[in-house]
């Protein structure tokens, strides 16, 4: 059982540095939660795929 919660902690751990380092946020900022979306971009009338991250501060979206 202490296995798996700091396998959950070292996940959540790498998680947030990768969230960071994609979108170039504050150290401080966490993720709380990611979800597959599309994107609609009216200028060209298209869905982008791709995944959407949510923390405090930002909401951020990138492709596949």
């Amino acid at each position: 059982r202490n296995i798996s919660a700091l396998k959950r902690d070292l996940d959540a751990r790498a998680k947030n540095e990768c969230y960071r380092a994609t979108f170039q946020l504050p150290r401080d900022e966490r993720l709380d939660g990611h979800t597959s979306c599309t994107l609609w971009t009216p200028f060209n009338k298209l869905h982008i795929p791709g995944q959407m991250f949510i923390s405090n501060n930002y909401i951020c979206f990138a492709t596949r």
